[in-house]
C-alpha cells in the first residue's frame, strides 16, 4: 500500500488544477480563466455522457471498488484538455501580441510540467486499478480532441463575448476584466498601483 502513496498523491493533481482556476477566477476576475473553468466543467459534462454511452465497466482490481463506468478516464481526459487549452491559449497570445504572459522558457517549462502531470495522472489510474489502459488511453484522445475544439470556441465565440462582457454594468460591477491581450499586464498594474511621486521620473525596478 506504502508504494502507492505517491500514485494515490499524483492521482488528486485535476483537483488542485481545479483549486487553482477557481481561485484565479475568483482573485482575477479574468475572462479567460472563467473561460478555463466553463471548459472544465463542460469537459466533465461530455466525459459522464460519453461514459453512459459506452457503458464499460472499470476493471475488477483486489481491494478496489469505484462504482460507475471507466470508458473514457475522466482524470486523464481532464489532465490532457487542460494541457492542450494551456498551451493553445501561450500560442495564441504570442501570435497576435508576438509576447507571452511569461518568458518563453517559463511557458515551456509550464507546458511540460502539464504534460508530464498528464501522463502521470492517467498511468496513476492505471496502477491504483481504477481504469484500464484503454480507459485511459481513450481519455487522454477525448482530452486532447476536446482541448482543441474548446480553444476555438474560445477564440471564436469567448473573446468577443468577453469584449462585450468587461465593458456591460453588471461586468464592471463584478469587477471583469480581460487582461489577455495586455504586454505584461503584471508589469502595468504595478505602474499603476504606484504613488504618483514614484511614477513621475523615477525608474521602475
Amino acid at each position: 500500500m506504502d508504494g502507492h502513496l505517491p500514485w494515490a498523491a499524483i492521482t488528486l493533481s485535476p483537483l488542485c488544477l481545479i483549486v487553482a482556476v477557481v481561485t484565479l477566477v475568483l482573485a482575477r476576475r479574468e475572462a479567460h480563466a472563467i473561460g478555463l473553468c466553463v471548459g472544465m466543467v463542460t469537459s466533465e459534462v461530455v466525459n459522464h455522457f460519453l461514459k453512459a454511452a459506452i457503458a464499460q465497466p472499470r476493471p475488477d482490481f483486489p481491494g478496489v471498488f469505484t462504482p460507475g463506468h471507466g470508458m473514457p478516464s475522466d482524470h486523464a481526459q481532464f489532465s490532457a484538455f487542460f494541457f492542450v487549452f494551456t498551451a493553445a491559449f501561450f500560442s495564441r497570445r504570442r501570435a497576435v501580441l508576438g509576447a507571452g504572459i511569461l518568458p518563453a522558457w517559463q511557458e515551456a517549462a509550464m507546458l511540460a510540467g502539464l504534460g508530464v502531470n498528464a501522463v502521470l495522472t492517467a498511468a496513476s489510474r492505471v496502477v491504483l486499478g481504477y481504469h484500464t489502459v484503454e480507459q485511459v488511453v481513450a481519455g487522454g484522445v477525448v482530452g486532447v480532441v476536446f482541448g482543441g475544439v474548446w480553444a476555438a470556441v474560445v477564440v471564436s465565440v469567448g473573446e468577443p463575448l468577453a469584449e462585450w462582457a468587461v465593458t456591460t454594468p453588471l461586468g464592471r460591477a463584478l469587477r471583469l476584466r480581460d487582461s489577455s491581450w495586455t504586454p505584461d499586464a503584471l508589469a502595468v498594474e504595478r505602474d499603476a498601483l504606484l504613488p504618483a511621486s514614484e511614477c513621475s521620473g523615477k525608474k521602475v525596478l
